[in-house]
């Protein structure tokens, strides 16, 4: 925020403030649909640990 607002007076304000704001608020809602759709934890096509396979254990009692 620091850094718009200098480059904003520095430049006489030919770099609009609401455009800044405006940009960035679009960046991070284009990034965000982007993740929801594509990620498959957070889109609800996979549950918590399909992805990893359990390791064979060995017969008998635990150790330990």
């Amino acid at each position: 925020t620091g850094l718009t607002y200098m480059l904003v007076t520095a430049t006489g304000e030919r770099v609009p403030l609401w455009s800044v704001a405006g940009g960035s608020l679009l960046g991070v809602l284009a990034m965000s649909t982007y993740l929801w759709r594509r990620h498959p934890r957070l889109a609800g096509g996979a549950d918590l640990g399909d992805e990893v396979r359990a390791t064979p254990h060995a017969p008998g009692p635990p150790r330990g």
